[in-house]
């Protein structure tokens, strides 16, 4: 099996240079327009008020869309919620923070009853946040994505054959996968509505869940170290850390997650 890369870095649009270089753009821009009446302060004054406030907005953005992205599926109409999910909530945030920065002598204005300031800050604050996802998405769909998904497509129609012809056809006793390889299961992975099953045999694509894989493989001598991998524990090599997050390094070659719940059951097993 080729080896896979996990936890890839933010790079390009959507790395933390690029927001920073946002937060820096807008602060500038807006000191130097002495927005919303702020040309009355001193320029320091104003560029290190507009130096939070884009730190705020850009960051909050960010950061509740990436929360959003976790907790919801992460296609269809789901990206279309998540995206305006973040830009909503960092609406109201923005809204409460700014009302606070009024009681500071950092924004020395008088306090504005709150729907009313939200409904004045929406316009920039839902624009701005909006083209902050945008480029975020645009970065998400650029050429190395593309053609990881156009791999992924190739691999599965590939697959076909086996699901369709080469397998028997699916047994009661098989259940929702129909018949897996012959011989020791070394690895599985979820992928969307399939379970990529790796034994000795060979490897082979079936459909199914893997909640029900990791029930089939009770007793196997194996552990799902993710919610979309169990490993056979031979062919654990070592497990790593990368930042607060670990890896596991099959014999294989391949580096996959190991998700924060199942950390301490493989400490448990003697691999941490």
């Amino acid at each position: 099996m080729s080896q896979r890369v996990v936890n890839r870095p933010e790079t390009g649009l959507t790395g933390p240079l690029a927001h920073l270089a946002g937060v820096l753009v807008l602060a500038v821009m807006f000191s130097l327009g002495g927005a919303y009446d702020t040309d009355e302060l001193g320029l320091m004054h104003r560029l290190a008020l507009w130096l939070l406030v884009s730190i705020l907005l850009v960051g909050q953005t960010v950061v509740i869309e990436r929360l959003l992205a976790r907790i919801l599926p992460s296609r269809g109409a789901f990206r279309l919620v998540s995206g305006t999910g973040a830009a909503l909530l960092t609406l109201l945030l923005v809204t409460l923070e700014l009302d606070l920065l009024k009681q500071t002598p950092l924004l020395p204005k008088a306090r504005d009853p709150f729907w009313e300031f939200l409904a004045f800050l929406a316009p920039l604050v839902l624009t701005l946040s909006g083209f902050i996802l945008l480029l975020r998405a645009l970065a998400g769909i650029g050429p190395e994505r593309l053609a990881e998904e156009a791999e992924e497509t190739v691999r599965l129609i590939a697959a076909q054959p086996v699901i369709a012809g080469l397998l028997p056809a699916p047994s009661p006793a098989a259940g929702a996968f129909g018949d897996w390889p012959a011989g020791r299961v070394l690895s599985v992975q979820a992928n969307d509505h399939y379970l990529d099953v790796t034994a000795e045999s060979g490897r082979v694509f079936v459909r199914g869940r893997m909640r029900d894989a990791v029930a089939r493989l009770r007793g196997e001598g194996g552990v799902q170290i993710h919610r979309s991998w169990w490993v056979a524990l031979d062919r654990i090599a070592r497990i790593e850390r990368e930042g607060r997050d670990h890896v596991a390094c099959l014999v294989s070659g391949e580096r996959i997650p190991v998700g924060r719940s199942r950390v301490r059951e493989l400490r448990g097993r003697g691999l941490l």
